[in-house]
């Protein structure tokens, strides 16, 4: 089986969310549920003592939507040699959370659990609330929906993608679709994606093919350019472009 080499110019291209699998409904109310009840809380001005508990529901809440990602990505596990040793800074690595906030709420909750500190005052306490609310809205849908297949398009266009499937536990890519041929190469190229070849058709021999098959008039390649390329074939990204596929990837959705 021959290799061919695969331009990372291609996750330059428009990238959407094309298939994948819904997370279960639990664990998507549960942070809204604690967000709410600290909401509430706050609501009703009360004392130090409803202040601290909204602190801590809201780091709860926090904290099961981290682990929920952490659960279902397992950022650690990516293998990416220059990601960050620790958890808030891997998910900010790869563009999912910006963590100052989230340290801070950890940093309040922290002084008042283990240092008998009180409380921040109500107007702090609001801040905290809404915080949390943008950190959870921002983080439903990679939290509710995970992505398997992704499609890269030069023109925003369906019938011109490139459909990309992965695994989160490998990181391994599997591309099915057309490519122009100036992003194709026969031979090394450097930081290019090195793959082995399953399927490869040029658009005159797929014409060519179809033809002999006397397949229906639709199924022959009219709307492609001739200087394209159908690729099939399954690899893993050199570590200098994963991270640009492990970004697209969570920006798909």
């Amino acid at each position: 089986m021959n290799n061919i080499w695969i331009s990372p110019e291609v996750f330059k291209w428009e990238v959407r969310w094309e298939s994948g699998s819904v997370v279960e409904r639990q664990k998507m109310r549960r942070p809204h549920e604690l967000w709410r009840r600290a909401h509430i809380v706050l609501s009703r001005k009360g004392d130090e003592h409803d202040r601290a508990e909204v602190i801590t529901v809201l780091k709860r809440a926090v904290d099961f939507r981290i682990k929920h990602l952490n659960d279902r990505y397992r950022f650690k596990r990516i293998p990416i040699s220059e990601k960050p040793a620790e958890l808030l800074a891997q998910m900010e690595f790869f563009g999912l959370i910006r963590p100052i906030m989230v340290q801070k709420l950890m940093q309040i909750r922290n002084r008042i659990e283990h240092m008998d500190a009180p409380p921040p005052p109500d107007g702090e306490c609001s801040e905290m609330v809404e915080f949390v609310w943008y950190f959870l809205k921002s983080t439903d849908r990679i939290a509710e929906m995970f992505p398997e297949g992704i499609i890269f398009s030069e023109k925003g266009d369906d019938d011109d993608g490139v459909w990309l499937s992965s695994s989160a536990v490998e990181w391994r890519i599997s591309v099915r679709g057309w490519l122009p041929n100036k992003l194709v190469s026969y031979s090394a190229m450097p930081d290019w994606i090195v793959a082995p070849v399953e399927r490869m058709e040029t658009w005159d021999e797929l014409a060519a093919r179809l033809k002999s098959e006397e397949a229906p008039l639709e199924y022959f390649p009219r709307h492609r350019a001739r200087d394209t390329i159908y690729v099939s074939t399954d690899s893993l990204p050199p570590q200098s472009r994963l991270v640009e596929f492990v970004r697209a990837h969570f920006a798909a959705v």
